[in-house]
């Protein structure tokens, strides 16, 4: 009996170890393939934002101003700086179709408004969030830097290039999302990465931002919150 049991503790533990050298095997077999996706979809990420940005930031150079949201005559906000994007990111035709006149969510604007725009969207939500619940608008997983925006020192394309050159100008969130029709679509970065209210990325391991240069830099989530600070306020004057 005892030499069974024996027996029987060593076929256990053979077969442990061969069951975890399979485990690891399949792993190894699995794990690039996994970090190649990721890789592949920071790299679709990026290109997206450089887009977005350099969108942006020749909509400026044509209406040598800074783009922002639409107000009406009574001071409402009723159409967003996304929307006004859209000519620059090849987009005219659906441009055209908005009727700027009214606010985004009329019943004149709300089909234009259901329009899917992988450009404003990231590859990392792998087709989760792009509508709206109950009123089918298509969403934004980007957001805009409300410190710029709100600077009364920068108005003007000249403005961006000599005070914003190394600010903050556009970014990915991760939860709270709004249509991109919707004005209001702006954020602090200086509230820290991943938190509520904040800029994010669904792994939280760090944020893909565009500047006001046009270029893209990943800002890793542990990023010195002084650091953070700097890069989303607009300087007084740069040389």
């Amino acid at each position: 009996m005892t030499e069974e049991l024996k027996s029987n503790s060593r076929s256990r533990a053979i077969g442990v170890v061969v069951m975890s050298l399979m485990g690891l095997l399949i792993l190894a077999l699995i794990l690039p393939g996994l970090q190649a996706t990721r890789g592949s979809r920071r790299h679709e990420g990026v290109n997206r934002l450089r887009n977005v940005s350099l969108g942006y930031l020749n909509s400026c150079v044509q209406a040598d101003a800074v783009i922002k949201d639409v107000f009406s005559e009574h001071g409402e906000a009723v159409h967003s700086w996304e929307t006004l994007l859209l000519p620059a990111m090849d987009e005219s035709a659906l441009f055209r179709r908005i009727d700027l006149g009214q606010a985004w969510d009329t019943e004149a604007n709300r089909d234009v408004m259901k329009t899917r725009l992988s450009f404003f969207q990231s590859p990392d939500m792998k087709g989760q969030y792009d509508v709206q619940v109950g009123t089918g608008f298509a969403l934004s997983h980007l957001s805009a830097n409300s410190r710029l925006w709100n600077d009364e020192r920068v108005k003007i394309f000249d403005d961006l290039e000599s005070r914003c050159s190394k600010t903050i100008l556009i970014g990915e969130i991760r939860e709270g999302f709004l249509p991109w029709g919707q004005p209001g679509n702006l954020r602090d970065p200086a509230l820290g990465l991943n938190v509520p209210d904040g800029f994010g990325h669904p792994r939280k391991t760090g944020v893909l931002f565009a500047f006001g240069d046009g270029h893209v830099e990943f800002v890793d989530a542990g990023v010195d919150q002084r650091v953070l600070e700097t890069m989303a306020t607009p300087v007084d004057e740069e040389f």
